[in-house]
């Protein structure tokens, strides 16, 4: 189904840019993990993204924002800011590696 100003989930997925906010979730990952300073000028810089996301960028999202479909509509566009943690090594595996290392084998 569509969401709010007919955006559908597959347009998110594939980073298409959102309407209400005038940036793609894959334009964020470029400007973010790509550090294009070209393309923020081209946004015109970290006002000009503000500015486009709804924010204010001395205080970020606040008020209403926060209790209201905001962040869900944001979480829609963009996807969840959360950051996926590899699973830990086991001891024995952290143990195989430590016993490959030259200095312990010397």
């Amino acid at each position: 189904g569509r969401g709010a100003a007919g955006v559908t989930a597959m347009d998110v997925e594939q980073g298409g840019v959102d309407p209400r906010f005038g940036l793609g979730k894959n334009e964020l990952v470029e400007l973010i993990e790509e550090r294009d300073h070209t393309k923020l000028e081209e946004y015109g810089g970290v006002e000009g993204v503000c500015k486009k996301l709804g924010i204010d960028p001395e205080t970020g999202i606040t008020g209403d924002e926060l209790r209201g479909n905001g962040l869900g509509a944001r979480k829609e566009a963009f996807g969840s800011n959360e950051f996926k943690y590899p699973p830990p090594k086991s001891f024995f595996k952290l143990c195989f590696i430590a016993f490959q290392d030259l200095t312990i084998l010397i």
